[in-house]
């Protein structure tokens, strides 16, 4: 996938989102949060930003009282599609995590919704495991 007018590949920049996205169920991924820099004349994938609606922390349609499987079917993901998963296949991996080392960090945070949603994402996704 080429930008044509600056020549950039951001392939890559939309692997490492979208797999971002689809691990915090981030619903605020417009076109306005996809971004090149520029800098003289040479184009750049800009850093990955504004991902304030994650973890189910902002969602209306969010009810605490159903188990967190279903609040994360009603999660919208945005900007091609309507489903996370759907871009990721699309796209491909942008990155894999190391799945002992992030559970391992995620049992030293102070319990929350925040953790107990990103712990239940990481066991959908055991193929993101680096090893």
């Amino acid at each position: 996938m080429n930008i044509w007018l600056c020549g950039l590949d951001v392939t890559d920049y939309l692997k490492k989102i979208f797999t971002l996205d689809m691990i915090t169920l981030n619903e605020d991924r417009h076109l306005n949060n996809l971004a090149v820099l520029f800098s003289g004349d040479k184009a750049s994938p800009a850093p990955i930003f504004d991902n304030g609606i994650s973890l189910l922390t902002a969602n209306q349609s969010v009810n605490w009282y159903f188990p967190i499987e279903e609040n994360v079917k009603r999660v919208v993901a945005r900007p091609f599609c309507g489903s996370h998963e759907k871009m990721f296949q699309y796209f491909g991996p942008g990155f894999h995590l190391d799945m002992d080392s992030a559970r391992k960090w995620l049992e030293k945070e102070e319990i929350s919704r925040e953790r107990q949603v990103l712990q239940y994402q990481l066991e959908r996704y055991p193929f993101l495991d680096s090893k």
